[in-house]
C-alpha cells in the first residue's frame, strides 16, 4: 500500500506541475518548441499510466481543463505557422490515446463525464481553424 500511495503522490504532483505551466507568466508557452516539448510529454504520460491510472487523481480535472485550454490554443494556430503542425498533430495523438484508454478501461456501469466535455471544443477550434479559415466561412 505504501508504494501505491507513493505513486499516487507522484502523478498528483506530475499532473499539478503540469497544470501550473498554464499560470506561468514567463512567457514559456510563446515558444513554440516549448509548447512542442510539453505536448510531447503529455502524450507520453498516457502510455505508462493511461486513463485507468489518471483519473483517480486529484488533480487530474485540473490537468485535463488546462489541457483543453492549451490544445485549444494550439489549434487556433494556423499549419505553417512556428511548428503548429507538430505540436496539434501531437496533442490529436494525445487526445485519441486518452479517449481509447477511457473506452478500454470504462466499466459499463460508468457514465462519468470528462473528456468527453472537452474534446467537442478542441475539435471545432481545430475544425474552424483549419477546414473554415481556408474556405473563408468562420460562422459556426
Amino acid at each position: 500500500l505504501p508504494i501505491y500511495e507513493e505513486r499516487l503522490r507522484f502523478l498528483d504532483q506530475t499532473l499539478r506541475s503540469v497544470t501550473n505551466i498554464g499560470q506561468a507568466s514567463d512567457g514559456r508557452l510563446a515558444n513554440s518548441d516549448y509548447c512542442t516539448a510539453l505536448a510531447d510529454s503529455c502524450l507520453r504520460f498516457i502510455s505508462p499510466y493511461g486513463y485507468k491510472d489518471l483519473s483517480v487523481i486529484p488533480s487530474f480535472p485540473d490537468w485535463i481543463q488546462f489541457l483543453e485550454s492549451f490544445t485549444c490554443t494550439i489549434f487556433s494556430i494556423p499549419f505553417g505557422d512556428s511548428a503548429s503542425f507538430n505540436t496539434s498533430t501531437t496533442l490529436l495523438r494525445f487526445w485519441t490515446r486518452m479517449s481509447n484508454s477511457k473506452r478500454l478501461y470504462l466499466m459499463d456501469d460508468d457514465r462519468s463525464k470528462d473528456i468527453e466535455l472537452t474534446i467537442p471544443t478542441c475539435a471545432l477550434t481545430f475544425f474552424k481553424t483549419r477546414v473554415l479559415a481556408s474556405s473563408g466561412d468562420s460562422d459556426i
